[in-house]
């Protein structure tokens, strides 16, 4: 095979490999992670005239990340791959683990969890409610520790630099060179760093919707526990419930009452009237549907004994 040849079908079998592996995962640690993304910076310098490595300067990057959720750890590992200068601007909660994502990774850790975890059995077994929430939280943190761990292994072993704070766009100065300006305030700090860049990704996600009606109950303990959440603060669950009631039946609700299902929790899946007459319509429809299915399949056997009756 050509030499051109074999370079081109190495160039493509590694994108082909990046591509599966750009997910935000927790499988394979932080040496596969850096592994297949230095392969790509590898084949990157074949066809990419680009991607020399620009120098350095104290608070200057050519890419500025806001997020470290699954799109901002990719795109610093990604810019990283290409040669180019990153820094990731995290704002995760100091007793949370950072680059674990959202909500989507802790849903998954506890349903993962829960499906280990027999809690029928355990209550058979006389082990009460604190000692087996005590291992399904085990379970979680555990799970969110490695990816979290795994994550910040393959930021470190690209060099991609991190800082845990909250970042702001400003205006940036007169005599500044870059494109945009971002004020990082980390915990603690009175005075935020300002750190400079060419392009600047946002990667913050959403926010979770609250109802007006129950916002004084979301920072209110009740007999020592926090009993309202919303899909981020759910995180926060520090009990085994025995009873939940969940508004909505989006995706996320629906995940989540069948995780708390799985916990042998009694689940109450609330809807609003709109959902609720659209899901009865399709009901009603899907029931009619199945109804003139099986009429004419009556109808066909009908047909079918009449001719052999005929004969």
């Amino acid at each position: 095979m050509p030499v051109q040849r074999r370079v081109r079908l190495w160039l493509a079998l590694l994108s082909t490999i990046y591509s599966q592996a750009d997910a935000f995962t927790m499988l394979g640690g932080p040496h596969v992670q850096a592994r297949l993304h230095a392969g790509v910076q590898r084949a990157s310098t074949v066809h990419l005239q680009e991607a020399k490595k620009s120098a350095q300067t104290a608070n200057r990057f050519d890419l500025l990340i806001i997020g470290g959720g699954p799109v901002g750890v990719t795109a610093a590992l990604r810019a990283a791959a290409l040669g180019r200068t990153a820094i990731l601007i995290d704002n995760t909660p100091p007793k949370q683990f950072q680059f674990t994502g959202p909500t989507g990774l802790f849903s998954k850790a506890l349903r993962d969890s829960a499906l280990r975890i027999d809690v029928a059995v355990l209550r058979s077994m006389n082990i009460d409610d604190e000692a087996i929430w005590n291992q399904v939280d085990g379970s979680v943190q555990r799970i969110l520790r490695q990816s979290g761990d795994n994550n910040a292994g393959a930021l470190a072993m690209e060099r991609v630099p991190s800082l845990r704070g909250r970042g702001t766009l400003v205006v940036p100065a007169e005599d500044c060179n870059a494109r945009c300006s971002i004020a990082v305030l980390r915990p603690n700090q009175a005075k935020p760093n300002i750190l400079q860049a060419d392009q600047v990704l946002l990667a913050t996600g959403s926010r979770a919707l609250r109802m007006a009606v129950l916002e004084p109950w979301y920072e209110v303990d009740v007999a020592g526990h926090r009993r309202c959440f919303d899909s981020d603060s759910i995180k926060g669950l520090s009990f085994l419930p025995q009873s939940v009631v969940i508004v909505g039946g989006g995706i996320i609700a629906v995940e989540f009452a069948r995780i708390f299902s799985q916990l042998k929790a009694k689940v109450a899946l609330t809807l609003t009237l709109t959902l609720a007459l659209a899901l009865a319509q399709a009901l009603a429809l899907a029931q009619a549907l199945v109804l003139a299915l099986a009429l004419a399949l009556a109808l066909a056997l009908a047909l079918a004994l009449a001719l052999a009756l005929t004969r």
